[in-house]
């Protein structure tokens, strides 16, 4: 807004014979740097122009409460002379009156005149002229403080638009650029003070478990933390119907509840996304579909001693600030919760390798679905082993135990015949959020606890094409009216760890182990009929030498059932120790035995490079079974995640030391990520090249490192890639 001396509505200047005003309030207006400056100037150039003793510009301090004067200070007056509310009230819109206040230090016969400084409808201050008796007649005084009035008005208006402008698009980038949603809040509330020059007031979150506003940062500062219910005060509302309430005089307001002392006025703005994708129910038949709703996340309130403190314009800069930092707080809690989805996916995978029993991992599961998500109704149910029946297992609310087991109870349904929704997300094997009119919700269990009153999804458990269980979850629906597709996805992760658990226990880890026992299998009958069939012809040496491989197929494959009953048990066979030609009798042994694996593929074992005189040097105690898993692992690894078929080559060195051999096997294989290379010793763990590139069980390196450091040497990685390289240390010993 720019003042512009030729518009028709502006009162005559008048002001001076030589009609400088305008020029000298647009002189005015462009030098000064904000509102207050411009008013500190404008009074010291009215003075001498309108011929008056002095002209008091009185402001409103929104967070006192009271109007201070800012220009002139007064001979003889208080240091920072202030008005009451009260004391300005009394002055009327585009009315000139007699200040009803008392100066100290001013002479008796000086009259004194007054008019309200106006800016959005409001008054934000009042300036006052105090001339000699003598200096004009009554009907100019009049005329000269109406128009001095006006004239400040409307530039003192637009000088306060500008600096909200700038105030809010100085906020706008603080709110986007915080990192931490705490640094977010902060920014938020210093950008409502400072829109609205208010120093009085709060960010409210909404607390997901219970429902309630909680006061996250404010000032004044307070070390309770307070909570207010959504059915409670402005703030309240605001976020209940969405919408911003600015209020004059909160005392004729039904829903406030005074929180600050002496407010008169307040300003709530609530903070939400608006377009969020959500999934509903389709309006007919069953299934969901995505909508854009909004995602409540808490209000951005100031509030004020002043009356009418707040005006339209700050309610648009207040709610495009908090538009903007309602996206940025969603980012960043989305951020969070992928964060937590992260790390609970690195305990879930290191807990589902280190568990003998599935019961472990789901119950962690659903922990972390209360902490990540803040969901206050999950429930895990289980299809029994005959894929009869589908029936409550883990149940995560706030009620007793014997409700939770009444629950479980009831929810034993019936997989092929019964028409409960569980059942029904079995055969249909799709996502469900029902209405709460659902005819598929069981009447006893749905008004028996209450369960109408929240907003539920069903989500199947799938292992491949198969459920073997629901996941459902669900919260009030009074607050959280929407299930959003951002944490539906991080339910299926989570769920997915459920079902890869039951899945475990009943045949998914056997289907890994069924095709790592392949190779030994292929090997011994490879060697029989070899026998079979050769026999005769071969001598004697031969004849020991493929019973040797024979015999060492056998016990490797001894060692995979023994791997199969650690997942049954968690029991390691114990080590079996003595000397033998390691290089001879088990390195180079576990390399032929890959010659079947590397004919699968069109290769032949020239593709594995090694020196036999080498080899033969690595004589030491060992146990032949452990140590041909080690290094059958390490081959097989390099194998299975080559890279390209034509850059398949492994390269086997051996370096001999004082007290022991360092055996290096190397491929220009995937590689290992370099946030990977310290875990992938780890139960379980499988890093993202390996898991997109080919099947396994994740414990192969880890087994490896057990069995080497339970015969006093160890495996490193010594390179993740370009090549790979794997360096295996064994203790030299002699024979006894």
């Amino acid at each position: 807004m720019r003042l512009d001396p030729t518009d028709p509505e502006l009162p005559p200047v008048g002001l001076s014979a030589d009609g400088r005003l305008s020029l000298e309030l647009l002189s005015l207006g462009t030098l000064s740097s904000d509102p207050r400056d411009f008013l500190i100037r404008f009074a010291e150039l009215m003075r001498p122009m309108i011929g008056a003793d002095a002209v008091l510009i009185w402001l409103g301090n929104k967070t006192a409460g009271r109007f201070e004067l800012i220009a002139p200070l007064l001979r003889g007056a208080e240091p920072s002379p202030s008005l009451s509310a009260a004391a300005v009230s009394h002055l009327l819109p585009n009315a000139v009156s007699v200040p009803c206040y008392e100066l100290s230090g001013v002479a008796d016969s000086t009259v004194r005149l007054a008019a309200p400084l106006r800016a959005f409808g409001q008054t934000a201050g009042a300036i006052e002229v105090q001339f000699s008796a003598h200096t004009a007649a009554r009907a100019e005084r009049s005329r000269l403080v109406a128009e001095l009035a006006h004239h400040a008005s409307r530039i003192f208006e637009a000088k306060r638009e500008s600096q909200m402008i700038r105030c809010l698009n100085e906020a706008l980038s603080k709110v986007a650029e915080a990192e931490t949603v705490e640094a977010l809040e902060e920014s938020l509330l210093a950008g409502a003070f400072s829109i609205t020059g208010c120093h009085i007031g709060s960010v409210l979150r909404l607390n997901k478990h219970t429902g309630s506003l909680e006061l996250e940062a404010c000032n004044p500062r307070t070390d309770s933390k307070t909570e207010l219910s959504m059915d409670e005060g402005i703030t309240g509302h605001c976020l209940r119907t969405l919408r911003p309430i600015r209020l004059d005089d909160v005392s004729k307001h039904k829903y406030f509840t005074e929180y600050w002392p002496n407010i008169q006025s307040e300003l709530a703005v609530p903070l939400y996304v608006p377009g969020c994708t959500a999934r509903v129910a389709k309006a007919e038949g069953y299934g969901t579909h995505l909508v854009a709703a909004p995602k409540r996340i808490g209000v951005v309130d100031v509030e004020s001693p002043l009356p009418g403190a707040f005006s339209e314009l700050e309610e648009q800069c207040l709610g495009r600030l908090a538009l903007t930092a309602a996206v940025a707080m969603d980012r960043l809690e989305s951020r969070e919760a992928l964060q937590k989805l992260q790390d609970a996916e690195a305990e879930l995978a290191k807990h589902l390798a280190d568990t003998h029993d599935w019961r472990d991992v789901v119950t962690t599961v659903g922990l972390h679905i209360r902490t990540t998500l803040a969901y206050s109704h999950i429930n895990i149910s289980i299809i029994s082993p005959d894929r009869k029946r589908i029936k409550s297992e883990y149940v995560w609310w706030t009620r007793s135990e014997q409700e939770k087991s009444e629950f479980r109870s009831l929810s034993d349904h019936d997989v092929a015949g019964s028409p409960d929704i569980q059942a029904h997300v079995v055969r249909g094997k799709q996502i469900e959020v029902p209405k709460p009119e659902d005819n598929r919700f069981h009447p006893k269990i749905h008004h028996r606890f209450g369960l109408e009153s929240l907003v539920r999804v069903y989500i199947p458990m799938m292992m491949g094409d198969e459920v073997v269980g629901t996941l459902e979850a669900g919260y009030r629906r009074r607050f959280r009216q929407f299930i959003f597709e951002r944490d539906i996805q991080i339910l299926k992760a989570l769920g997915d760890y459920a079902a890869a658990a039951i899945w475990k226990k009943r045949r998914a880890q056997l289907d890994v182990l069924r095709h790592e026992i392949a190779a030994p299998r292929r090997a011994i009958m490879d060697n029989a009929m070899f026998l079979q069939r050769h026999w005769p012809m071969l001598s004697q040496a031969k004849i020991i030498w493929k019973l040797g491989d024979i015999f060492l197929d056998a016990e490797v494959m001894d060692s995979l059932l023994d791997k199969i009953e650690y997942y049954a048990t968690g029991h390691v066979k114990e080590s079996n120790p003595e000397f033998c030609n390691v290089g001879a009798t088990v390195i180079q042994k576990t390399i032929f035995q890959q010659n079947n694996f590397l004919n699968s593929l069109g290769f032949d074992l020239g593709r594995i490079i090694y020196s036999r005189d080498d080899l033969t040097k690595v004589r030491t105690v060992v146990d032949q079974v452990k140590a041909s898993e080690v290094f059958n692992n390490l081959f097989a690894n390099a194998i299975k995640y080559r890279k390209l078929d034509d850059s398949l080559q492994i390269r086997v060195t051996v370096e001999v030391q004082n007290d022991c051999f360092l055996i290096r096997i190397s491929d220009d294989g995937v590689g290992i990520e370099p946030d990977c290379e310290e875990r992938i010793f780890e139960e379980g763990f499988r890093g993202a090249n390996a898991v997109g590139h080919a099947q396994g069980s994740g414990l192969g390196l880890w087994l490896a490192r057990r069995y080497l450091r339970e015969m006093g040497g160890e495996i490193m990685l010594e390179r993740g890639a370009d090549p790979t390289v794997f360096c295996v240390r064994l203790v030299r010993r002699e024979q006894p």
